[in-house]
């Protein structure tokens, strides 16, 4: 056997050249430009939902592109048949067929062009294409633009967070307790950002968020703190608002509150109010705790717990200090949720 000549199994044929085409998803596609045609295969022909195996004119194919893309790729289109530019387009469009279904597709077109014999200008005779459909792959990467979106919003929102607590506990905390408290604040919302990170929707139910807070406070004795309320599902900002919330009250209640003795408890309760402009309602009420005074002047913690209620629910807190136990309310429009 010659060296220069391929053995006949490594020689490929018509038909596995198509069943690899059929395999790839890959429809092919030619195009006459004396008579202004197009013929598609059948892959081709169902992309586009036109006829397979005909000729049709050229207008047929250009009027499912996309109105949004079509000035684009009649401008590409446009060059590549200009012999002194490119002959090979890559090009991806949207495609809208009769039932209105969008689709994604990848083509790749090449020119051939012929040299008139009086020398003239050389001009497109015909051209070949192949094309597939991308729309899984494009919709993937809407969806990783989405998150990335996202992402960019949550970091620069725990950053403002961040900052926002360091400024008041610097006005508030002495150097000396400065870094613990800080530390305790920035766990509070690594704890949350996991919750949040469990949940494939990205709205974390709040019972998930109030146990992520409450765990680290009390160990193996969960019955010191009762949560009741319906599923409720928040989004990234309210959770991180509330996660906060629920840490600044742990805190307190066990420093000084009914969690700082043995037989303490606290009972977490929400709901959902009013009818015309509904509410978001979360109390949080100490039991059996020592005797309760006012404090005297306005506390770090309060001033955090309300910062992050206007700031992220656009709500208010109002707060209580009856001897039997404190008593904080939570309340914010439904919708903010």
């Amino acid at each position: 056997m010659n060296d220069m000549e391929l053995p006949e199994r490594t020689r490929l044929g018509e038909d596995q050249l198509r069943v690899g085409l059929e395999v790839a998803s890959i429809g092919i596609g030619s195009v006459n430009y004396r008579d202004d045609t197009v013929f598609l295969d059948d892959l081709a022909a169902k992309l586009f939902d036109l006829p397979a195996g005909m000729e049709i004119m050229r207008d047929a194919l250009h009027q499912r592109i996309h109105p949004e893309d079509w000035p684009e790729v009649e401008l590409r289109v446009t060059c590549l048949l200009d012999p002194g530019d490119v002959d090979v387009l890559n090009l991806t469009h949207r495609v809208v067929l009769p039932d209105g279904e969008t689709r994604w597709v990848r083509t790749r077109k090449q020119i051939t062009f012929e040299t008139p014999a009086d020398g003239g200008r050389r001009r497109p005779v015909s051209g070949v294409f192949a094309v597939y459909d991308v729309t899984e792959e494009h919709r993937s990467q809407e969806q990783i633009q989405l998150l990335l979106g996202e992402m960019n919003h949550r970091t620069k929102n725990v950053y403002s967070v961040v900052t926002g607590i360091a400024r008041q506990m610097k006005r508030q905390v002495d150097d000396n307790g400065f870094v613990d408290a800080f530390v305790e604040r920035v766990n509070a919302l690594a704890r949350n950002q996991d919750t949040v990170a469990q949940e494939r929707t990205a709205r974390a139910d709040i019972r998930d968020v109030i146990t992520a807070q409450v765990q680290p406070f009390i160990g193996k004795d969960p019955g010191r703190v009762m949560m009741k309320g319906p599923r409720q599902p928040l989004t990234a900002d309210t959770a991180q608002a509330i996660a906060l919330s629920m840490h600044e009250m742990m805190t307190n209640a066990v420093k000084y509150g009914a969690l700082s003795q043995e037989g303490g408890r606290v009972t977490v309760q929400w709901s959902r109010e009013g009818d015309a402009r509904e509410r978001f309602v979360l109390d949080w009420q100490e039991h059996d705790g020592p005797a309760v005074t006012p404090p005297e002047r306005e506390g770090f913690g309060t001033k955090l717990l309300d910062m992050f209620t206007r700031s992220a629910l656009g709500g208010e807190v109002a707060l209580s200090y009856p001897p039997e136990g404190f008593h904080a309310r939570i309340s914010a429009p439904a919708d903010r949720l």
